[in-house]
């Protein structure tokens, strides 16, 4: 093998895969914050749910929405925006509470993937206690 023909051969492959390699590693920072941000959501819309099914039918919206704000902020999740609705409806009978919390999602340092604001939905429902506390 001739040595000079050889000569900055590992140069080149390095700065071929570096790019590919840098776009993989952002992906897959990219893939644990989007699981992470649905799964904080989820908690958060489950934490509503459950605090408004548990208050008064005046104090549900205002409870459920504190509640959520609160887990959310608990969590660390970093939300551009955040929307909470709470609603109350009947299923097969039984009085519901359910609950939706939005976010959009702070994509700080992931600006190299050129990603557009992406929003995470989340529902919880929870069925009202008909012998709780008032």
């Amino acid at each position: 093998m001739n040595v000079s023909r050889a000569r900055g051969s590992m140069t080149i492959e390095v700065l071929l895969l570096t790019p590919v390699l840098l776009l993989f590693t952002l992906t897959a920072v990219f893939a644990m914050r989007l699981t992470d941000a649905q799964s904080r959501t989820q908690s958060a819309a489950d934490v509503a749910a459950r605090v408004a099914s548990q208050s008064s039918s005046v104090l549900m919206i205002s409870r459920g929405y504190s509640a959520a704000e609160a887990d959310l902020s608990r969590s660390g999740l970093k939300c551009k925006g955040i929307n909470v609705g709470i609603t109350r409806t009947s299923i097969r009978g039984l009085s519901a509470v359910i609950a939706e919390v939005r976010c959009n999602v702070d994509w700080t340092g992931l600006t190299l993937l050129g990603l557009s604001q992406r929003v995470v939905v989340a529902r919880s429902t929870e069925v009202i206690d008909m012998y709780r506390s008032r």
